[in-house]
């Protein structure tokens, strides 16, 4: 019974994404949010398929970093790139969803997800709801798969940006070809973290 109690805190302490293609280790799903923010938004069609092409087009920046450690740690890390690429994290790992912005999770858990081979799409504050609900469609092409949304935490310089374990695309301005960019990086990085987690 204790056991079944400690298991029950640990999901309720977790943060709850607003929609997740995949169950938790209860096998139920978190109730979807009701914020406007996570209105699905058409998206420009395809475009630009390499990574390297698509980055160029968009005006992005795509850097590799080295790995910066994946201790487990309940204390503040302070991380080496913004937004966090990898380092000492939380030894609770976010679940894939799509956050509001009134329930991020924890920094150190996104980097435990990005150890399991998470890609992150985040967004600064102040995107318009259109802009955020553009991202949402670029979320569900794939139902989400392995893939975290939400709204940047850390300050990061740019309007949007995905992350994966020891990479990072990093698009100052908001624009239509920045959907190309992004889906090459998911493409990319995907299932690519030092831990498979399915």
């Amino acid at each position: 019974m204790f056991a079944v109690a400690i298991i029950l805190l640990i999901f309720t302490v977790r943060s709850t994404p607003f929609q997740t293609s995949t169950t938790g280790l209860l096998g139920k799903r978190a109730h979807p949010s009701p914020d406007s923010a996570f209105t699905s938004v058409p998206i420009p069609p395809r475009g630009k398929s390499t990574l390297g092409a698509a980055t160029r087009a968009a005006g992005c920046q795509l850097r590799s970093y080295p790995d910066f450690g994946r201790g487990h740690t309940v204390k503040p890390v302070r991380y080496k790139t913004n937004p966090p690429t990898s380092g000492d994290h939380s030894p609770v790992a976010a679940d894939d969803g799509a956050f509001a912005p009134d329930n991020v999770p924890p920094v150190t858990q996104t980097v435990h997800a990005l150890e399991h081979g998470r890609v992150e799409i985040q967004w600064r504050t102040g995107l318009s709801q259109r802009q955020i609900g553009q991202l949402k469609s670029l979320f569900d092409e794939r139902d989400g798969y392995h893939t975290l949304l939400f709204e940047n935490r850390t300050r990061m310089p740019y309007a949007v940006a995905a992350t994966a374990w020891t990479h990072l695309l990093g698009c100052p301005r908001f624009s239509p070809v920045v959907f190309d960019a992004l889906r090459a990086f998911r493409a990319r990085y995907t299932d690519k973290g030092p831990e498979s987690v399915p």
